[in-house]
C-alpha cells in the first residue's frame, strides 16, 4: 500500500511529504494490545530488593558474585572456565568480553608501560612494591609483543557467577562450594553487596552490563586467553546408542559407549588397562551382559581366568 500510494504520487507529480508524515506518526498502540514483549518475559512478577546479601525474585532466592579485575590467574589452561560452568544446579556464570580498538590500546599501553619503567628506575629494590612495579612493566612489554607480532587482540573481561537456591540456608552452602572452588582455580571472587540488583539486570540477556559492576569487574585479556575461557569444554564419552557403563567422576556425566560405531571409530577393537582389583573383569562383564540384552551375540575367551565368567554365561 505504501510502495503504491508513493508510486502514484511521484508518477502524478503531487507533493506525497504529507502522506509520509501521517503514515510515519500513525499510532500503532492498538496493534500492539496483548502482545508479550521481551520486558514482560524477562521481567519478575514480585521482587525484594532490600537485604544486603541476596534478592528474592518470584520466591527464589539470588546471590551475585564477581571476579575481581586482579583475581584471575596469571597463566590459564584450556577451558579454563569449565570448573564453574561444571558447578551443578543453581549456579550460573556470565562472562563478557568486550574487544577494544588495537591502536588505541597500543598507544595506552606504551605510555603506561614507560611511566611505570621511569618509576622503576627511581625505585630501591628493597621497597615493597618493587616487585609488583616489575611485573607491571613486564606484563606491559609482553602485550606490546604480543599485538604487534602475534597479531593478537585486546578484550576486557567480565565474569558474573549467579548463585540460586529456594531457600537462605541452601543459598549459603551454594555460595560456599562457589567459594572453594575458585579457591581452588587461584581466582579471587567477591559477593556483589548491594549491588545484586544491578548484577541481576546484567545477566540478563539484553548485552549489556551496568557501569559499576563493569568497572570492579574489568580485566584485560588477550585472544588467546579469550578464546581459553569457552567454558563447554568437558570430559565426556557419550554415544546415543551405545552401552551403559558408569558415571563419570569429573561431572557426574553418564559414560556410553559404541564401539562398533564406524562412524565415529575406525574399528570395534578396545584395550582395558589397570591394577588388580581396578575393576577391568567388571567393565568386561557389563559390555558383554548388555550387548547381550541388545541382541549380540558375545563369546568370551578366558583360558586362565574362565570361572570368573561361568555364572554370568
Amino acid at each position: 500500500f505504501l510502495f503504491r500510494t508513493l508510486f502514484s504520487f511521484f508518477r502524478n507529480g503531487e507533493d506525497w511529504a504529507p502522506v509520509w508524515d501521517e503514515l510515519k506518526n500513525t499510532d500503532k498502540s492498538e496493534d500492539l494490545t496483548g502482545a508479550l514483549t521481551v520486558e514482560d518475559a524477562l521481567a519478575p512478577t514480585t521482587a525484594e530488593l532490600e537485604r544486603k546479601d541476596y534478592i528474592i525474585t518470584d520466591g527464589l532466592y539470588r546471590s551475585y558474585l564477581y571476579v575481581c579485575s586482579y583475581g584471575y590467574p596469571a597463566a590459564v589452561p584450556a577451558a579454563w572456565l569449565s570448573p564453574l560452568t561444571e558447578l551443578g544446579d543453581g549456579i550460573s556464570v556470565s562472562f563478557y568480553i568486550d574487544k577494544k580498538p588495537k591502536e588505541q590500546i597500543l598507544q595506552k599501553v606504551s605510555k603506561t608501560t614507560m611511566f611505570n619503567r621511569t618509576r622503576l628506575k627511581d625505585a630501591e629494590d628493597t621497597r615493597t612494591d618493587y616487585e609488583r612495579m616489575d611485573d607491571a612493566v613486564n606484563a606491559g612489554m609482553y602485550i606490546k609483543e604480543q599485538l604487534n607480532r602475534e597479531g593478537e587482540d585486546f578484550y576486557y573481561m567480565h565474569t558474573l557467577i549467579e548463585v540460586t537456591a529456594p531457600d537462605a540456608d541452601m543459598l549459603e552452602a551454594r555460595i560456599k562450594q562457589v567459594k572453594n572452588r575458585c579457591g581452588s582455580l587461584n581466582m579471587s571472587i567477591r559477593r556483589a553487596d548491594y549491588c545484586h540488583e544491578k548484577c541481576f539486570i546484567s545477566m540478563l540477556p539484553l548485552c549489556g552490563l551496568d557501569r559499576d559492576i563493569e568497572i570492579k569487574t574489568r580485566r584485560n585479556i588477550l585472544t588467546e586467553g579469550a578464546a581459553a575461557a569457552f567454558p563447554f569444554s568437558s570430559f565426556e564419552l557419550c554415544d546415543s546408542k551405545g552401552i551403559l557403563l558408569g558415571l563419570n567422576l569429573h561431572n557426574n556425566s553418564a559414560v556410553i559407549i559404541d564401539s562398533f560405531n564406524s562412524d565415529i571409530y575406525s574399528n570395534g577393537n578396545m584395550a582395558i588397562f589397570g591394577m588388580s582389583g581396578a575393576g577391568k573383569t567388571y567393565t568386561i562383564l557389563l559390555l558383554a551382559m548388555r550387548l547381550r540384552m541388545s541382541g549380540v551375540q558375545v563369546c568370551i575367551i578366558a583360558p586362565e581366568k574362565g570361572f570368573e565368567y561361568r555364572g554370568v554365561c
